[in-house]
């Protein structure tokens, strides 16, 4: 048997539409990997915006363990500061009960202290 092909011929209207549903077809196809492609871009792009957003929220939380450090650090220098003057001030309360002694009772304190005061170049 032999295969012979047989041409059919149709109304032209029904080639008109059919001409126009294919270019439709066509057009249609073309939407839709455009559409594939961007919507590729769109999910490549939101990878990307989940990964920096997961490196920026490592970075906050660096940043926040680095301030609860320095407020750490921050409130241990003034607790410090208020210690030493407090601690500053007593000498200068001793110093003073001494000098201003009316009683007597530190008579020989006062003389040490004025001799070391007198041995003073002025510069403190």
């Amino acid at each position: 048997m032999s295969e012979e092909r047989t041409q059919y011929t149709v109304h032209p209207d029904v080639a008109i539409r059919l001409q126009v549903s294919e270019a439709h077809i066509k057009q249609l196809t073309s939407t839709i990997d455009g559409m594939t492609m961007v919507m590729g871009r769109h999910a490549d792009t939101i990878t990307a915006q989940r990964e920096r957003i997961a490196e920026l929220e490592a970075a906050l939380h660096d940043t926040t363990a680095q301030l609860a450090t320095a407020t750490e650090t921050i409130a241990r220098s003034e607790a410090d500061n208020r210690r030493l003057r407090h601690l500053d001030a007593m000498p200068l309360d001793a110093l003073d009960r001494i000098m201003y002694d009316v009683s007597g009772d530190l008579l020989e304190e006062w003389t040490q202290v004025r001799e070391w005061l007198d041995s003073l170049d002025g510069a403190a």
